[in-house]
């Protein structure tokens, strides 16, 4: 299973529907749903930062083609989604919308929520009733749904670790250079 995410980008870039009930996200076509406060490895302060909620990316999806005012806005209005830093915008609509293939802001934590079955509500729409749902083989009859965790290790994590231990060595030795003025001469200038 994708990281949440992932999901929300492959679901933007194919078209396919994402449904806010409550304070859940729903993927309708895979029947999988997570909250809106579950972190994501997409990180605040290009990639310095704290991780962005699932539903403060699908709220900036959301509002991708308004001026960041008008979602300054929105976000007033809708408090219980954490606002996009303008600094990451840009790069977060990139990224969901398959602009771009990977982000600077993107770092993989070591482990990541599977979601949670989908439960029959009276909110959906029976086409959601009828898709597959996802359990857990393991989980006995008696235990509620848990988190369970996911386990990363992808070189391409440890290679994204590395351009960034780079570009921050690069920018010390940039802020380390002396830095030099030149003045322009002053012409002379005639006195009547």
């Amino acid at each position: 299973m994708a990281d949440p995410l992932t999901l929300l980008r492959d679901y933007k870039v194919g078209g396919k529907q994402v449904t806010l009930n409550g304070d859940v996200l729903i993927f309708v076509e895979d029947d999988v749903q997570f909250p809106c406060s579950t972190p994501t490895t997409f990180r605040a302060l290009g990639g310095d930062g704290e991780p962005y909620t699932l539903g403060a990316c699908w709220f900036m999806l959301r509002n991708a083609d308004n001026s960041y005012q008008d979602y300054l806005v929105e976000c007033k209005q809708n408090p219980n989604f954490q606002r996009v830093s303008l600094v990451d915008r840009k790069e977060m609509i990139n990224y969901l919308t398959g602009v771009i293939s990977t982000s600077k802001n993107i770092r993989a934590p070591s482990e990541l929520p599977l979601p949670t079955p989908m439960e029959d509500s009276g909110d959906l729409t029976d086409s959601l009733s009828n898709k597959r749902s996802l359990s857990s083989s393991t989980s006995s009859k008696n235990e509620e749904p848990e988190f369970k965790k996911l386990k990363l290790s992808e070189p391409q994590d440890i290679e994204l670790d590395e351009k960034l231990r780079e570009s921050k060595e690069e920018m010390a030795k940039r802020l380390e250079k002396p830095k030099v003025k030149t003045i322009a001469p002053v012409p002379d200038i005639p006195v009547p």
